[in-house]
């Protein structure tokens, strides 16, 4: 009998070990898969400074501390660079070189194979926004540029390859934290002081500057202009949306009914600006007017959360502050993704035909595919 009752009680004890096993394994899974098909889960362990760059078969991250990631589509990392430095705005990729900037005041170019060091220059102002390149004359020449704004509210041009400077400018005087927009020969600017700006993108001279005049102490820091090659759209910190004329820098209609988070974006086709409310819902707006097209209720609860919602093929991606990734499918209809712990969705990234990376802003990473 006392054989019989030890071996029950082995048994048992095995079964709960194994049962506390598949508990814990769940427990520490860092996703939860509805309607994707997941193809690799990353963490990388430290918390991310800004949206991922991709470009030819790599993928760039950023950490806040100056950690380089490198890794290829499969989630393999290639290679790591410590910058030491701490980083604000999103890096590019352009022709072997990925440029980043520091809050230390460094503009540092990388070998994008490699992660060697090419090249690096110091501004003496901590610079803050994301990296923008463009096209442009320099000494009589075609070239690529790059700007990029700092704390100071300067905004800067140099030369991609040579890191020459082409133009300063520093008319804003707040800092510059939102990517700047580059519009035919204009270049477009949001700062922390209150107003959105527009300078030459051939000689940086300022041409206008923007704000609204009925509102006190509006902070347009992270307010990333977008534009459907007509106007400019930008949403305030008060949730305000506005269109304005890029030609004279006047407004055209404002909105304060959607209580906007940024960012905006604008659809492929141009006739919708995509626009997320701070709590549970997602707008399909008209450029022209602003009226709403379609007002969808998205369930995630209160969210400002920065990342921006993805088109493609006629469906919208979008990534909330519940960790959660969402899929407006054509017939707007929306459904759950799957949901990645640890904090909120950073950026949803394309990389190839249907798959797509996802970070959030403790470091995990997850690439999917679209069934």
């Amino acid at each position: 009998m006392k054989r019989i009752m030890l071996l029950i009680f082995v048994c048992f004890s095995s079964f709960y070990s194994m049962a506390q096993d598949n508990t814990n394994s769940q427990d520490t899974s860092p996703i939860i898969n509805y309607n994707a098909k997941i193809t690799w889960v990353k963490d990388l362990k430290n918390q991310l400074a800004s949206l991922l760059t991709a470009s030819d078969n790599k993928l760039f991250a950023v950490s806040k501390d100056g950690k380089i990631f490198c890794c290829d589509f499969s989630g393999k990392i290639i290679w790591e660079h410590d910058l030491k430095r701490r980083i604000a705005g999103k890096p590019i990729d352009s022709d072997g070189n990925l440029v980043i900037s520091t809050l230390s005041g460094d503009l540092i170019s990388l070998n994008d194979s490699t992660g060697e060091s090419i090249q690096s220059i110091g501004l003496n102002e901590p610079l803050t926004s994301p990296i923008v390149k463009m096209s442009t004359i320099y000494n009589g020449n075609p070239t690529e540029a790059v700007i990029l704004g700092s704390s100071k509210g300067s905004i800067y041009c140099y030369d991609i390859n040579s890191f020459e400077m082409i133009w300063e400018n520093h008319s804003a005087k707040g800092a510059v934290m939102s990517k700047p927009l580059a519009l035919g020969n204009k270049i477009i600017f949001t700062s922390s002081d209150g107003y959105l700006y527009c300078l030459d993108s051939r000689s940086g001279m300022l041409i206008w500057k923007w704000t609204d005049p009925k509102i006190n102490n509006i902070d347009l820091a992270n307010c990333a202009p977008v534009s459907d090659n007509r106007d400019v759209f930008i949403c305030s910190t008060n949730k305000a949306l506005y269109s304005i004329d890029p030609m004279l820098g006047r407004t055209r209609w404002k909105m304060d009914s959607y209580k906007c988070n940024p960012p905006l974006v604008i659809s492929e086709n141009k006739k919708y600006l995509y626009v997320k409310s701070t709590k549970n819902y997602f707008n399909l707006v008209s450029p022209i007017d602003g009226r709403s097209i379609r007002k969808l209720d998205m369930d995630f609860g209160e969210d400002t959360s920065m990342s921006s919602p993805k088109e493609w093929k006629g469906s919208i991606l979008i990534g909330a502050g519940n960790g959660r990734v969402y899929l407006i499918e054509n017939n707007l209809k929306r459904k759950p993704l799957f949901y990645l712990k640890g904090g909120a969705i950073q950026s949803i990234t394309h990389l190839v035909d249907d798959t797509f990376v996802v970070s959030n802003d403790s470091g995990r990473l997850v690439e999917f595919k679209l069934k």
